[in-house]
């Protein structure tokens, strides 16, 4: 078994050997990458923490050889959806946070920042109590976003300003999708209190009032089915709504992030609210980089199961994101993750604004980000590191605790063999979901070892994890500037 961990280039003394220490685990001879680049580098852990980096250290009471092995820190998954109830189409999802979390950790996941939804007249201190409760499960660190959704609520302003102090960085609201969005007055008296108090504001980014004339359109003509579904959210609905939401963070203050960008027109928005001033993050997910429009052309129960919101875009859409991610103008990559059945994706022929969107990803993500983006040469190391560890540490006020690979910071490391070949099975995936949308496919450059807090709870798709090891975060500092 081997496994490894990272460092920065400022925490390694190149020509440091560490004589006569004896650590817990050590992780020794493999690569380390971080934002500065690869270097190589032995890690000492104690404690669940990194004690050491050094370019050679003595081997630990447990000894990992990481030798021919990418080392990295911990991916964060900075946009999950475990045991979430979709109002919309009126079901449950399939993984709550022990088989969610159980699936990260297995795909180089060490930590989740999942939404917690308040619900119609509830306040949110319910609403994160009741999710703390749906958490003991989990078998790796996690944090909240608390959307947003009713400003009704006695005091809901003032409940908003006391998030920080519980140790909140972010909520999250919608411009679209009824029961969840707010009202545009709404939107703004959320963004001027999160302005107040340092809250970076997750917003799902698609004109209401365009798409629900579209649907209803779409719907009153008879095309219902999921090959029309596309047109009903388009990319311009996107790129719509990131600018008026781009306006409105300017004229109060706030930083926004902008959830899932799936779209050419809304990344280019989004930089452009980005150069008239507002403080805007992008994040995108791994469906809009390896899926297109032409699978909703697909036998119909079939193609339901990829209605994700919002809809896959096309070729060139897909391009212009990886151009994102490569430059940096993209600061995030994240799952959206929510399993399904196929059943519930695809029992019948539903009208499309009824098929559950989402689908699981959570295990998949790092593996396939590294595996067609790093070895086929679209992104850097670096930028892997950027945009699955230290970028959302940033963002989230969980740096440099997480996010990187330097003394004092949490031991969570992933050991990538870049030549091994991962061919995805649902019926090995521990996601309750019964199908996977990449089955079949395999790809070259894996996660094999998951280190979390200084354990090692997966090697070689073994999970060596007890539910309930996890950890509620709470962030220690306002989300910085990546």
């Amino acid at each position: 078994m081997s496994h490894i961990l990272c460092a920065t280039r400022s925490s390694v003394s190149g020509d440091h050997q560490e004589r006569n220490v004896s650590h817990e685990m050590t992780v020794r001879n493999g690569t380390v990458v971080t934002g500065g680049g690869p270097i190589r580098a032995d890690i000492g852990i104690d404690g669940g923490r990194i004690a050491a980096v050094a370019a050679r250290l003595t081997p630990g009471t447990t000894d990992i050889d990481a030798s021919g092995l990418v080392v990295v820190p911990g991916a964060i998954d900075p946009h999950t959806h475990f045991a979430i109830y979709s109002a919309r189409s009126r079901t449950r999802s399939v993984d709550d946070y022990e088989a969610g979390t159980r699936a990260a950790l297995l795909g180089g996941v060490t930590t989740v920042l999942n939404c917690a939804f308040q619900r119609p007249g509830e306040d949110l201190d319910t609403a994160i109590g009741r999710e703390l409760e749906l958490a003991r499960m989990a078998h790796i660190d996690y944090g909240f976003h608390v959307a947003v959704t009713d400003l009704d609520v006695p005091d809901s302003l003032g409940q908003i300003r006391r998030l920080r102090s519980r140790g909140q960085a972010s909520i999250k609201v919608f411009t679209s999708l009824a029961p969840y969005l707010l009202p545009k007055r709404d939107l703004l008296r959320v963004l001027e209190v999160a302005a107040e108090t340092g809250l970076i504001v997750n917003v799902h980014v698609e004109d209401d009032a365009l798409c629900t004339h579209l649907t209803s359109r779409s719907l009153e003509s008879g095309r219902s089915s999921v090959a029309h579904y596309a047109s009903a959210r388009p990319a311009v609905a996107e790129a719509l709504a990131v600018e008026e939401i781009g306006v409105y963070a300017r004229a109060a203050g706030a930083s926004v992030y902008f959830i899932y960008l799936s779209s050419e027109a809304g990344v280019r928005a989004a930089l452009r609210a980005r150069r008239a001033g507002t403080r805007a993050f992008i994040e995108t997910r791994p469906l809009y980089l390896f899926l297109d429009d032409t699978r909703y052309s697909l036998p119909v129960t079939e193609a339901q199961r990829y209605v994700c919101l919002p809809p896959l875009r096309t070729p060139a859409d897909q391009e212009a994101l990886w151009h994102g991610l490569r430059s940096g103008d993209i600061d995030t990559y994240a799952t959206d993750h929510v399993a399904w059945t196929a059943a519930q994706k695809g029992r019948e022929e539903l009208p499309f604004p009824e098929v559950p969107a989402g689908v699981s990803n959570v295990q998949t993500s790092v593996g396939m980000l590294f595996a067609e983006g790093v070895r086929k040469g679209r992104i850097s190391l670096s930028r892997f590191v950027e945009l699955t560890a230290t970028n959302p540490a940033r963002i989230f006020g969980l740096w440099p605790r997480k996010g990187t690979i330097a003394v004092g910071s949490d031991a969570d490391i992933v050991l990538i063999d870049p030549a091994r070949r991962f061919t995805v099975r649902s019926d090995v995936l521990a996601s309750r979901a019964d199908f996977d949308l990449f089955e079949g496919q395999e790809f070259v450059g894996w996660p094999v070892v998951t280190v979390s807090g200084g354990e090692v709870v997966a090697s070689d798709g073994q999970l060596l994890s007890s539910p309930g090891r996890g950890r509620f975060l709470q962030a220690t500092q306002q989300g910085a500037a990546v």
